[in-house]
């Protein structure tokens, strides 16, 4: 599954990733360290198909995260397989200050949401949504995760203005991010070059040859930033 989606169809595998696209980054919230993070979510959670390629494999170096389009390409065709992550646009609250930031995480802090969410029957990243902390513990595969849910909480007057910079100025970096954007998937071409120039596998098919229009140009019909990614 690619393209923004209600948080209570959320299902995920794995934990968050990178992403393999050149342009402004967010301020991403990975939930790497212990502690305690008290979160307010924006709109609705994007999913998307990622799958690493690691140094070992790649003779060095650093991983190369690929990010798929939902159809067959090069990776799948070499026995590639993608997990589905999520990812959502938050503002991480301190006492009286919030700073915008993109959550990626695994499926046990998605899935609590989304549990919420379908309980309620209230989006979390509307204007009637609330507040959820965090806990981490642990660390490696001994990491934990505890999420709550917090009272009704309303979003604060600079980060509505935060949130509307993305409708009067629409571009990377200004307001709330298109995750449709950030997330988009790799090319074809991109991902045979790199089979290709680390000798991974035989590329079969079309693939070989062809680079994939939705893959250079994604075109998600529920993924263009619009008014109903206002959420008041």
């Amino acid at each position: 599954m690619t393209g923004f989606v209600n948080w209570d169809q959320v299902e995920t595998e794995g934990n968050g990733g990178g992403e393999f696209n050149d342009g402004p980054k967010p301020d991403y919230l990975d939930f790497k360290q212990p502690g305690k993070y008290k979160i307010r979510l924006v709109g609705k959670p994007f999913m998307f198909g990622q799958l690493f390629l690691s140094a070992e494999e790649l003779g060095g170096g650093k991983a190369i995260p690929v990010i798929g389009d939902g159809n067959p390409d090069p990776m799948t065709s070499i026995g590639k397989e993608y997990k589905t992550r999520c990812a959502a646009n938050v503002f991480l609250r301190d006492g009286d200050s919030s700073v915008l930031k993109v959550m990626r995480c695994g499926k046990i802090v998605y899935s609590a949401i989304a549990q919420w969410a379908g309980d309620a029957g209230i989006d979390p990243g509307g204007k009637d949504g609330c507040e959820f902390t965090v806990v981490v513990t642990g660390s490696g595969l001994g990491k934990k995760y505890k999420v709550t849910s917090l009272p009704p909480s309303k979003f604060t007057k600079d980060e509505i203005a935060k949130i509307r910079e993305s409708k009067d100025d629409p571009q990377p970096g200004k307001g709330i991010w298109d995750l449709a954007s950030v997330f988009k998937p790799t090319s074809h071409k991109q991902m045979t070059d790199i089979i290709v120039k680390h000798n991974l596998g035989v590329i079969s098919g079309s693939d070989a040859q062809m680079d994939s229009p939705s893959a250079s140009e994604p075109d998600f019909d529920d993924g263009e930033f619009g008014d109903d990614d206002i959420p008041f």
